[in-house]
């Protein structure tokens, strides 16, 4: 199929707009697919006869390793704070030892983490060791800090948008020049435009 000049011509101004479009939405489509809890072990809402061996939190989505930023923290049921040490990654986990748990009752266990994908997923679980597990459940949950996605990345995407922008204004430009036809370079007197005198 032959395309017109003038049908390549629309057909390369598009291409720059596409491109700048896609790039303006790029932000939207994984913010709408942040990375979530799938299980843990113990499981959310057990009751447990012992301390687990393992703390381990699985999420649908490769987790980033930040040293100093995966944290566990396990809330008994006396509202004290106990953060876990020696928190990793393990692909799509955080992983932490076990007997962490002291006098029976209802524990919040805590996390917060960073996604594959550099946003920041912050919750809990809570779990009743011993018996039924009385009272109101005490959490000091971490806080992700709002935001998301790191400056760079937006810097990066406007600075691409810009040069797509001037790419898309030039060859708009230049397709004028050249469809444009040879007597609208001179005036109605019959005189050279002054574009053409360079």
């Amino acid at each position: 199929m032959i395309l017109s000049p003038l049908a390549r011509t629309a057909t390369r101004s598009a291409l720059p707009a596409a491109a700048a479009l896609v790039l303006a939405l790029a932000p939207v489509i994984p913010a709408q697919a942040h990375t979530g809890l799938v299980g843990s072990t113990p499981a959310d809402g057990s009751q447990l006869t012992s301390n687990p061996a393992e703390l381990r939190l699985s999420f649908d989505q490769t987790l980033q390793p930040v040293p100093g930023w995966d944290a566990i923290v396990v809330t008994g049921p006396d509202g004290v704070s106990r953060p876990v040490q020696s928190v990793s990654v393990d692909g799509k986990s955080i992983v932490a030892a076990g007997n962490q748990f002291g006098p029976q009752g209802r524990y919040a266990i805590s996390y917060r983490v960073i996604s594959g994908d550099g946003h920041p997923v912050a919750g809990h679980i809570s779990v009743v060791l011993g018996g039924a597990g009385s009272g109101s459940l005490v959490t000091n949950a971490l806080a992700a800090p709002k935001g998301g996605v790191p400056a760079w990345i937006w810097m990066l995407e406007l600075a691409v948008a810009i040069f797509l922008l001037q790419a898309f204004l030039r060859s708009r430009s230049a397709a004028w020049v050249a469809v444009r036809p040879a007597k609208a370079r001179f005036d109605h007197g019959g005189r050279l435009d002054s574009a053409s005198h360079g």
